[in-house]
């Protein structure tokens, strides 16, 4: 009967412990880990991650600009890679736009957030639809400029 009492205090002891440790995360911390996921191609990870910093930001923890527009891009980019390449229904594909445009309301002067997005747009509705994001992104300058400007020329002419 001891041992039994022994055992059931270590264990009680061992689930506080684990629960101490697992509620101290701070949104920065989130933010690293979903970064680690997302460069190890853990996407579903890595969206639950960036969602938990960007939840915990709104609150006391806030996260710099900076790292909270990082947080959009990059669960962004999860949900595209999660996305079905022919469906153009994808759940996900929405949630893309979405962050995107929560990055874009941060970083507004970012070319590469509209090149981007309209990427996605393209992939769910179609290229006519991207035509504006394209246009932005080429007179922001991105890396992606030849890009956008073949698909304006394909698309927005």
């Amino acid at each position: 009967m001891k041992k039994l009492n022994n055992m059931k205090n270590l264990l009680f002891t061992l689930a506080l412990l684990i629960s101490f440790v697992s509620f101290g995360q701070t949104a920065d911390e989130y933010f690293d880990f979903g970064d680690n996921k997302q460069l190890n191609g853990d996407h579903k990870g890595a969206i639950a991650d960036f969602t938990k910093a960007i939840e915990l930001s709104g609150g006391v923890d806030t996260l710099d600009t900076k790292t909270l527009a990082d947080c959009y891009w990059k669960r962004a980019w999860s949900y595209v890679k999660l996305s079905s390449l022919t469906d153009t229904n994808d759940f996900r594909l929405p949630l893309a736009i979405n962050d995107y445009n929560k990055f874009i309301e941060i970083m507004p002067n970012n070319g590469a957030a509209y090149y981007r997005r309209g990427m996605v747009k393209y992939r769910h509705i179609g290229g006519f639809t991207a035509c504006e994001d394209f246009k932005k992104a080429v007179e922001l300058g991105s890396d992606y400029d030849a890009e956008a400007k073949e698909l304006i020329d394909l698309y927005c002419n």
